[in-house]
Parts: structure tokens; sequence; C-alpha cells
């Protein structure tokens, strides 16, 4: 019986990934560390953005990268299966009934810091530092892709840590006016996401 518990731990709950979470958009992004934007100024035309470091959105090897990071991330998620698994069989009733327990809430905590992160999206366009440019309007902000996987762990001191992967994603708007800026907004970067969270007095905290 102790066998068959496990195995249904360690395939059913270690690496949560819920129905809602399997349509995230597969956006290929900017990566490394943060570009410094400016815009160009000397044509006549809307100011173009200009990324002077970091990577641009694209490129050639842009599928082979995709395909690498993947295969990759897969490895990752197979050897945290097995780490899992060698925890759970070492703990005892109350740790295990604790574990199983924060499994089970992680599903519909993800599904709230999502809902968080789609708030926090529309405060920050609501929130805008307009900036006139030859007689354009142009402002940048953070946007957030959905949450594609949430991972349960234990820590080092023995309590459960879960952990949330999303996208922030990166946002230019430019039009002669604030209305024809927001009506076009143009996706310049995306960042990988990874936040850790604890589980105490039965609940996750963030």
């Amino acid at each position: 019986m102790k066998l068959i518990v496990i195995a249904s731990l360690i395939a059913g709950v270690v690496w949560v990934a819920p129905g809602w979470a399997q349509d995230t958009a597969t956006t290929t992004a900017a990566s490394g560390t943060p570009s410094k934007i400016t815009t160009d100024t000397s044509a006549a035309s809307a100011p173009s953005l200009i990324i002077e470091s970091g990577s641009i959105i694209g490129g050639g090897s842009a599928a082979a990268s995709a395909a690498a990071a993947a295969n990759s991330e897969w490895q990752g998620i197979k050897a945290d299966i097995q780490a899992t698994a060698d925890v759970i069989a070492r703990l005892s009733t109350d740790q295990r009934q604790k574990w199983e327990r924060a499994v089970a809430a992680l599903p519909g905590f993800c599904h709230e810091w999502e809902k968080l992160l789609h708030d926090r999206e529309i405060d920050n366009v609501a929130h805008l530092d307009w900036r006139d440019r030859d007689g354009y309007e142009i402002a940048t902000y953070t946007g957030y892709g959905k949450v594609r996987g949430c991972e349960a762990k234990e820590s080092t001191q023995g309590i459960p840590i879960g952990k949330v992967i999303y996208d922030e994603k990166n946002y230019y708007l430019v039009g002669k006016s604030i209305d024809e800026a927001k009506s076009h907004p143009k996706l310049i970067g995306t960042t990988n996401t990874l936040e850790i969270f604890s589980w105490e007095k039965d609940r996750w905290f963030y």
C-alpha cells in the first residue's frame, strides 16, 4: 500500500500543470540582461524602438534554441520528479499529510496568482507614464503571460515550496495620440520568470 501511495503521488501531483495553464501563447523573446530602451528621433515617422543591449526578438536560430530549451527543461523536470520521490519516501506520517495538503492546494493558488498578475497588468496600463517625442505619444509597460508551470518541492528545512513559472512581457506604445498608441501595443521583449512560495499554516504565502 505504501508503494501505491508513493507512486500515485509522484505521477499525479509532483508536477502540477492545470488545464487553464495549457493555452499559454508561445512567444519567442529576448533574454539575458535588461535592455536599455531609447527612441530614434532622426526620422519624420513615428519614433522607432532601439535596443542597445541584449537580444532582439526573433532570429533564424529561434526554433533550434526553443527546442534545446524545451529538452533541457524536460530533463530538469524528470530529475526533480526523482528527487521528490526520494524525499516522499522518507517523510513521516505528519510530514506526508502536510505535503499532500500543499500539493492539493497548489493548482488553486496558481490560478489565483494568474488572476493577480492579470489585475497588475491592467493597473500598469491604467497608470502609464506618457512622454511626448517629436509629436508622438510614447510609453512602455509590463504585461504578464499565463502561468505555465506549478511545481511542488520540499525545501532543505522540510517545508513544502511552490515554484510558479510565467512570462513577463514588455510592451512599447507609440502614436499621434494616446488612444492611437494604446490601440497597437508592440511586444519588445519577454522574460521567463520563476517565483517561489512557501507553505505555512496550511496555505501558500506570497
